[in-house]
């Protein structure tokens, strides 16, 4: 019998296991991570020191995830102490440290003028790193004083996928606080396209409804937020597949992976001193171009938001 402990287990997890005991199949492996899918499609997944923590996911040392012989389909059960995934492989959680997202103090917030100047510094550092991935070499034209003229050039034909994406995404941030019938028409369209275990279009959507989430609970009188959560909740499961549906629907109500919370904290604090670098790595890191998709639709958001606002102001 392998017994492994893991050294720290997301909220998410430790609260469903706390009210009752699950079991499933394993859904897929890759090289840093394990899906389970649990009673009702409730997924969690386990991953090495590699994979940057979330409510849903339980970490182990890469010595001991490298240690687990799992194959697809293969049953699991699990408890408030262990994880079963064999007959001869525990983890043990009983002692795991519960990880939670980090809070913003709303005692020390940022003005909330000064974001545009706290904006370009992020925007200048994401830039910075190449090769550029995914929807990223876009961005520019939803960005109008990055914007060039009329057409991109960054070096190499753009795939049709991502061409298909601009007016898409381009409509989307026009009507995200503003227009609900019209905001879902074009996020259904965005939904589940690209390849990928987390399609383009999802982690572009995500990381844009992640900052207008986080933006809307700061400011809420500033940042307006339509109530299209449920409506979405529906949508999405019937566009994408289970693992990323799961991880859109958390992005819509602000719960994603660690450092896309640290970097929003960092850039709303006034305490802070905008070390917002190693954030932006780690987040460019994930997938091969998920981190890219996830950071231009945060990024994205973050401008056309408080660019609406300021203008709506007169500024």
């Amino acid at each position: 019998m392998i017994c492994l402990k893991s050294t720290i287990i997301g909220r998410k997890i430790r609260q469903l296991i706390s009210k009752n005991n699950l079991a499933g199949k394993v859904l897929a492996t890759f090289s840093h991570s394990i899906y389970l899918n649990a009673n009702n499609n409730i997924i969690f997944w386990i991953g090495d020191e590699t994979v940057p923590m979330h409510q849903r996911c339980i970490q182990l040392s890469e010595t001991d995830f490298q240690s687990i012989p799992i194959i697809e389909k293969q049953p699991f059960s699990f408890n408030p102490f262990y994880l079963q995934l064999s007959q001869n492989i525990s983890i043990d959680i009983s002692m795991s440290r519960t990880w939670i997202p980090s809070l913003l103090d709303s005692r020390s917030l940022v003005p909330f003028s000064e974001l545009d100047h706290r904006f370009n510094i992020m925007y200048e550092i994401f830039s910075s790193h190449s090769p550029q991935k995914g929807l990223s070499p876009i961005l520019p034209l939803f960005l109008d004083k990055y914007q060039h003229q009329d057409s991109l050039d960054v070096g190499y034909p753009l795939d049709t996928s991502v061409k298909i994406t601009i007016p898409i995404i381009k409509e989307i941030l026009i009507t995200a606080n503003n227009n609900k019938r019209n905001f879902l028409s074009h996020a259904k369209e965005l939904i589940g396209l690209g390849s990928g275990l987390t399609p383009s279009g999802d982690d572009f959507l995500g990381g844009f409804c992640f900052v207008l989430f986080k933006l809307h609970k700061l400011f809420p009188y500033k940042i307006p937020l339509i109530n299209f959560k449920k409506e979405l909740a529906k949508i999405i499961p019937k566009r994408t597949n289970l693992i990323s549906a799961t991880i859109l629907n958390d992005l819509i109500q602000g719960e994603g992976v660690e450092p896309l919370h640290d970097l929003f904290n960092e850039l709303l604090s006034s305490n802070s001193d905008l070390g917002i670098k190693p954030y932006i790595e780690k987040i460019l890191q994930i997938g091969s171009s998920t981190g890219w998709d996830l950071l231009t639709g945060f990024i994205a958001g973050l401008y056309s938001l408080t660019k609406t606002y300021s203008q709506k102001r007169g500024n």
